[in-house]
């Protein structure tokens, strides 16, 4: 099918008329008179204009050097007249292109047929902005019959002919020309007008969409030149067809993304699972070690009830023997003493019979002295022992009091500073001390040889003095060191206070935990456990100092508001309440709902700049709040700045200085800074110890002299030795007198009397051993009855003890505690006469509890922190204690608050684990099945066919090449693989055989993540350095790598390309390294190649019916003249192609001899204004007989030869004759 002709309304500037174009055409003209506007109006017609299938010239004016920034031409821009960004037609209009079709020599079976292209714009202006918009656009195909332009041309009221309205296109036509109506189709859009214009082309109702896109495309691309310098480029561009893979790499790197987001919340949940188990193996120890405890003691109270129940009874059995016992033996006491009355009345009367003689009652009275005075003498020389005692102590009290003087001065000089008092202490001990040691003092001795000398007073008289006035003296002053004494103890308290509360913080720095104010700490506590959902933290745990030479100045200016709570802006007003309730008064919350919505921006050297903030409400209240104080680096810039701080802590504000008195071992923000202040507490800790061991030993020593003067008393032992010296003497007096007397004459008497106070006195014996034997017994029967009682006691306490735990145990079982109380108590009886106890206190059951309540809240504020799913657990009513297992309600509320934590971890940890995680990993796996799908579908099996197919598609233009003679050669296409691509294919084609491998068993796993991957070592490599690159890890934004991935997934990337030249031998050149460009020698292939495309793209070969028609836009310009016309012969003779061609007029005459018709376009000053335009173009067009022009062009030939051989001719005589010749030519 050929173009017969070309109708043209209000198409650029061209007039409205039909051009007819014949086997050959050549249009021509001056350099921006629009010769290309033609050609585009053909291209639009056979492309639709859709997107991707054509290319409008540029034009002279869109590209010279002054219309660079000029809008590209464009439907719109062509309907309007634009020329130079001024309009012919400023008012909406409707422009058609018609184009008749007639069967060509070689076409059978069709007859002709008309597309129609319709297009309305207007101008739209924006301020100073014009833009050409396209409106509506109608297609049209008539098959049966041409169209004239005066079909869709209507007239107006006025008379003027204009172009009917394309949106009235169709209603247009059924009223004008209803039989050509009943023949016309009108599509539905661009790709259905395509089909069915190169199916009408083809003889056929309508063509695949990709049919008609890959011929319109060859069409447009044959059109629009391209040099074959680079033959690889015009290969892999011109000759193979691009394969858009954007929307599939985007869909494949969003997958991607997701699948990577997907695990790293995988990760994520995982990390909160193994959290969450943690947490739940620390709570069900901590339970464990209660339940067990409470057992343990339920047991332990148990088994002493049974014990000490036996041991009472035992108890009762001993005390009915002894009672037996004890009144036996007072029966014989009885007895005894019945005897020793009558035994007794016998002494009495003998006693009267002696009384009554003058010497024995004589005797009698000295006897009483006697034993009066040893009685006395007993009793003092036991006071001149206890006063001996009393000097040997005062001795050993002396001797340690110097010690003191000596090696403890510093507590001494704090005791008594002044130096004279000190000295005046000293020497009186001194004397003292010499007066008790006086070694010629030796009471023992004297004791023991029962005489005193007579010098002893001289030696004792001294030490009774000096320790009266040593007691006296401390006296004076006791209360005094007391007061000091209790000053000192206070000292030691506070260092000893120092040194624990700083081990403290040493120790919570060390497990990575800060120490807070008193109140924000229960505040924190109880807002944690009242209002979860508060998300209640501190200020100081967000935020981070980035420079840490501003460390301690920022802390510094920030001061207590570093210990602030932050809650969610919908909690504060509960919170406020409770800080006001529970009356924490120096508690800080923080106005974070108006930090986030009034927030100020922040000064250009704002400190703000030097923090980094991870709580958006922190970086809220750090910027509202000191986001205008400036970094100042001079004290004269901190004059005049409103707010202003220095590195070294000096700060300006309100117009007042301030200066910095926080320490190293304050800081709080970050965890460098809390490194830096644990090191600084721990450097502080060696001086606080030296302190705490100073006044320590201050503190001993001035309780050793206290205690020593607390220790002196007055030795009196010169009294109690002149006591006894006279004690001894009237002992000795007496004994004389009663050896002088004489009591022979009653001796008799006497005897009798003696035998019988022996006798009562071995009855008195018997009996009082009897009364002691019935005593003790009784006592023992007493004693065994306390314990008895005792006993019972111990059994009611056990009882009570044993009741307590049995209520903790229900308490524990009503509070949820795993445990079947009838059968644990029937095993603890049936077990009780055994050995082995069923459960045994643990000796550190209160450090392994803590140890347990620690790591179960750590465990669960470390999840809290990680904010995994939103799940949040309130820990804050556990305390880090052990109560005894006897106080039953704060055993129950703790097991109670561990319970409901370890319950709710548990709940969270089946909800995270068997729910959340499961379903996150069955997504992970249907997104991961997705993914692999996707990318093995749309990427891998796509580049791995398309490489194949390129190869085929070359193969197949070779196969047509050869039949494609031009002059005496023909040409092919020589192709191979880039060594760099090698790997991804190789990679792309383990991915497609892995697939059909697991197509069955669904085992096909890319990441390695999920099941150690399928790929091989390489394989991996290659997928996960493209995963690498559509993450970003590899630092190159994702764009760049979803760029780098399209150029890898453009299978004609793949393969270097060249194009041999075939000699008749067989013989191959190859234009990449041996075309010369000489005449355009490597231009004619291209032709050759892109018309081989085309026709095979136009079906020629292969339908009864084809389009054979071509456009060429200046396309000869690196081509000489011969060449040039054997293309133009080679397409329309040799493929019998309808030529329609573009050249400047300069140029016309290398084709005149070929050409059958002439379009000449002028443009010229129109004599009246168009629109906005001054100028007019015409179109001229002629029939050229080419035999007559051939022999016009022939004789011309031959004159222009003779007059040169002339030329030649006579240069030659001259040259022989040695003169000179000179021709004039007419």
């Amino acid at each position: 099918m050929y173009l017969d002709n070309l109708g043209l309304i209000n198409w650029a500037n061209l007039p409205n008329q039909h051009f007819h174009f014949d086997r050959i055409n050549m249009i021509n003209g001056e350099s921006g008179t629009g010769k290309t506007t033609l050609l585009d109006a053909i291209q639009t017609l056979m492309t639709a204009a859709k997107k991707g299938l054509y290319q409008y010239n540029a034009g002279q004016d869109e590209v010279s050097q002054s219309s660079r920034k000029r809008k590209g031409r464009s439907l719109a821009s062509y309907v309007l007249g634009c020329d130079e960004e001024r309009y012919a037609r400023v008012n909406p209009c409707s422009g058609y292109i018609i184009g008749n079709f007639s069967p060509s020599p070689e076409d059978q079976g069709t007859g002709p047929f008309c597309a129609v292209i319709g297009i309305s714009a207007e101008l739209e202006v924006t301020g100073k902005q014009r833009d050409a918009r396209e409106r509506n656009m109608q297609t049209l195909v008539i098959t049966g019959s041409h169209l004239d332009i005066q079909d869709l041309m209507v007239e107006t009221e006025s008379g003027q002919k204009v172009a009917a309205s394309v949106s009235n296109l169709e209603r247009h036509l059924k009223f004008t020309q209803p039989a050509l109506f009943k023949q016309a189709y009108f599509p539905r859009g661009k790709d259905d007008y395509l089909c069915k214009l190169y199916g009408t082309l083809h003889g056929k109702g309508a063509v695949s969409s990709l049919d008609a896109t890959t011929s319109a495309k060859q069409l447009s691309r044959f059109m629009a030149y391209k040099s074959l310098d680079d033959v690889n480029a015009f290969v892999r561009d011109t000759i193979l067809e691009p394969e858009d893979m954007s929307s599939a790499i985007r869909e494949i790197a969003q997958l991607m993304r997701n699948v990577d987001a997907m695990h790293q919340e995988a990760k994520q949940i995982q990390a909160g699972v193994q959290l969450l188990e943690q947490a739940e193996t620390h709570g069900h120890k901590a339970l464990k070690l209660i339940i067990n405890e409470q057992c343990a003691s339920y047991e332990q109270f148990t088994r002493a009830i049974h014990s000490t129940q036996r041991e009472a009874n035992d108890l009762g059995v001993r005390i009915r023997h002894a009672e037996e016992n004890a009144k036996q033996s007072e029966d014989k006491a009885e007895a005894v003493k019945g005897i020793r009355g009558k035994k007794q009345e016998e002494a009495g009367l003998l006693r009267i019979k002696l009384e009554s003689i003058p010497v024995m009652a004589q005797k009698k009275a000295i006897e009483d002295n006697i034993k009066r005075l040893s009685e006395e003498l007993n009793q003092s020389g036991a006071e001149v022992l206890h006063q001996e005692q009393q000097r040997q102590g005062q001795i050993a009290n002396l001797e340690n009091w110097k010690q003191c003087l000596s090696q403890q001065e510093e507590a001494v000089g704090v005791l008594i500073p002044d130096q004279s008092t000190l000295i005046e202490w000293s020497q009186r001990l001194e004397q003292t001390c010499q007066a008790l040691t006086n070694p010629e003092i030796q009471v023992q001795s004297w004791a023991r040889e029962g005489s005193i000398p007579d010098d002893a007073m001289s030696l004792l008289t001294p030490i009774s003095d000096l320790t009266s006035e040593l007691k006296d003296a401390v006296a004076n002053t006791i209360e005094e060191w007391r007061e000091k004494k209790y000053t000192q103890k206070q000292l030691r308290k506070e260092a000893d206070d120092a040194v624990e509360s700083l081990e403290k913080e040493i120790d919570q720095l060390e497990r990575n935990q800060l120490r807070y104010p008193q109140d924000t700490k229960a505040a924190l506590h109880l807002l944690q456990d009242q209002l979860p959902d508060a998300k209640t933290r501190v200020l100081c745990e967000f935020i981070e100092v980035t420079d840490p030479d501003w460390q301690m100045a920022i802390e510094s200016i920030v001061g207590n508001q570093r210990f602030s709570l932050i809650v969610e802006p919908d909690y504060e007003e509960a919170a406020v309440s409770l800080i006001e309730k529970f009356k924490l008064s120096r508690a800080i919350i923080i106005q974070g709902h108006r930090a986030l919505t009034q927030g100020k921006g922040l000064v250009d050297r704002s400190i703000v700049h030097l923090m980094r903030i991870d709580d958006p409400i922190a970086q809220a209240y750090i910027s509202a709040a000191y986001g205008n104080v400036e970094q100042i680096f001079h004290f004269t810039d901190l004059k005049r700045a409103v707010r202003g701080l220095m590195a070294n802590g000096r700060s300006a504000g309100s117009f007042t200085y301030r200066v910095s008195r926080l320490t190293e071992g304050d800081l709080v923000f970050g965890a460098a800074a809390r490194q830096r202040a644990l090191e600084a507490k721990k450097r502080q800790l060696p001086r606080l110890h030296a302190e705490l061991k100073k006044t320590s030993e201050i503190e001993r020593g001035i309780d050793r002299w206290v205690a020593c003067s607390n220790e002196v008393v007055r030795v009196a032992l010169a009294a109690a030795i002149e006591t006894m010296r006279q004690q001894q003497s009237s002992l000795a007096r007496e004994q004389r007198v009663l050896e002088q007397l004489d009591i022979t004459d009653h001796t008799e008497l006497q005897k009798a009397l003696d035998e019988l106070v022996e006798a009562i006195k071995g009855l008195e014996d018997e009996e009082k051993r009897l009364i002691r034997l019935a005593s003790g017994l009784v006592k023992e029967a007493e004693t065994l009855t306390s314990a008895q009682k005792e006993k019972q006691k111990e059994v009611i306490k056990f009882e009570r003890l044993q009741g307590l735990h049995q209520g903790i145990l229900a308490g524990l079982v009503h509070r949820g505690a795993a445990i079947e109380l009838e059968q644990l108590f029937d095993q603890v009886d049936d077990n009780l006469e055994q050995e082995t106890i069923l459960f045994s206190n643990n000796d550190s059951y209160q450090g392994n509890l803590v140890n347990s309540i620690q790591g179960l809240t750590s465990k669960v504020m470390e999840f809290n922190r990680a904010g995994i799913n939103s799940l949040q657990i309130a820990s804050a009513s556990l305390e880090p204690a052990a109560p005894k297992p006897h106080e039953e309600s704060v055993v129950l509320t703790q097991f109670a608050a561990i319970k409901t934590v370890a319950d709710k971890v548990e709940q969270s940890l089946e909800r995270l684990r068997d729910h959340v995680l499961a379903a996150h990993q069955q997504q992970l796996a249907a997104l991961s099945e997705q993914f692999n799908k996707i990318f093995v579908s749309n990427l891998c099996h796509g580049v791995y066919n398309k490489v194949g197919e390129g190869a085929d598609k070359l193969k197949s233009y070779n196969r047509k090449l050869s039949q494609h003679i031009f002059g005496r050669e023909h040409y092919k296409f020589a192709f191979e693989f880039i060594p760099e691509y090698r790997d991804y294919y190789d990679f792309f084609k383990e991915v497609v055989e892995l697939n059909q491998k697991s197509m069955d068993e669904h085992t096909l796993s890319l990441f390695a993540e999920e099941t150690g991957g399928s790929l091989s070592e390489e394989g991996q490599r290659i997928f996960d350095d493209l995963k690498d690159k559509l993450l970003g890890k590899d630092g190159e934004p994702v764009e760049t790598a979803i760029e780098h991935l399209k150029h890898l997934t453009d299978y004609r990337n793949y393969r270097s390309y060249d194009i041999l030249k075939v000699l008749p031998d067989n013989h191959e050149i190859s234009l990449k390294t041996n075309a010369s460009g000489s005449g355009g020698q490597s231009e004619s292939p291209g032709y050759v190649i892109r018309a081989a495309g085309l026709s095979s793209a136009l079906k020629v070969e292969d339908s009864a019916s084809a389009l054979r028609m071509v456009l060429i836009d200046e396309s000869f310009a690196k081509m000489d003249g011969p060449r040039s016309r054997e293309v133009i012969q080679y397409l329309s003779d040799t493929l019998g192609f309808q030529v329609i061609f573009v050249v400047p007029t300069i140029k016309m005459g290398t084709y005149v001899t070929l050409v059958n018709r002439q379009f000449e376009v002028i443009k010229t000053i129109a004599p009246h204004r168009r629109g906005e335009l001054d100028t007019l173009v015409t179109v001229s067009d002629k029939n050229l007989n080419a035999s007559t022009i051939h022999g016009l062009v022939g004789k011309d030939q031959q004159r222009i030869k003779a007059h040169y051989d002339n030329m030649e001719l006579m240069s030659l005589l001259a040259e022989f004759d040695g003169e000179g010749a000179h021709v004039n030519e007419g």
